[in-house]
């Protein structure tokens, strides 16, 4: 794959409307400046107070390097937007927000859910649909793996909003219910 330096990789629309293009002469320009050995973790742990507006770090994992929650940041410095665990993120101190630029699907991986058949996940895929209803429109992404729940995962979307959720098919996209008499999924 060649791209130019002005090749557009994806164009990123806030929520006030504005849209932000991301060329490959932007992330060419990351990834020289940023390792990629960066969690969620340590991305809270940077130190804002001497970033510009924009300056980006690829995020390596949500726990660990691969995990499926990486993805690219760039950093807001006048926004307060509340902290979702996955789409902003808030650095421990100083102001503004980290935010990831997606245009697809909202992965609930980014928000730490693991799919290993043992941890609790609940939390995770609550924070992702949570993030996703407050988009116009937005799809839900269960990649393959086993995703316990503990509690019920209540999706609160307004009628005006158009959610889809989609994974990897019956039998690799699962969500198990692990406690009796309380819902799975409940679609409000």
């Amino acid at each position: 794959l060649s791209l130019g330096q002005d090749d557009l990789l994806m164009l990123h629309q806030d929520s006030s409307g504005l849209e932000k293009l991301i060329s490959a002469g932007d992330m060419a320009q990351s990834i020289g400046r940023q390792p990629v050995d960066v969690t969620i973790t340590g991305l809270r742990a940077i130190d804002t107070s001497t970033l510009e507006a924009n300056a980006r770090v690829i995020v390596g994992g949500y726990y660990a390097i691969g995990d499926g929650g990486g993805g690219v940041f760039y950093y807001d410095p006048v926004a307060t937007d509340p902290d979702n665990g996955g789409t902003i993120i808030a650095p421990n101190s100083g102001s503004g927000r980290w935010k990831r630029p997606f245009t697809a699907s909202i992965n609930i991986r980014w928000f730490g859910a693991v799919g290993d058949g043992a941890t609790n996940d609940a939390t995770a895929i609550q924070n992702a649909f949570d993030a996703a209803c407050k988009l116009d429109s937005a799809s839900v992404y269960i990649p393959s793996g086993i995703y316990n729940i503990g509690a019920p995962i209540m999706v609160y979307a307004a009628p005006a909003v158009s959610l889809s959720v989609f994974g990897d098919g019956a039998a690799s996209s699962i969500i198990r219910q692990t406690t009796l008499n309380t819902n799975g999924l409940s679609f409000t």
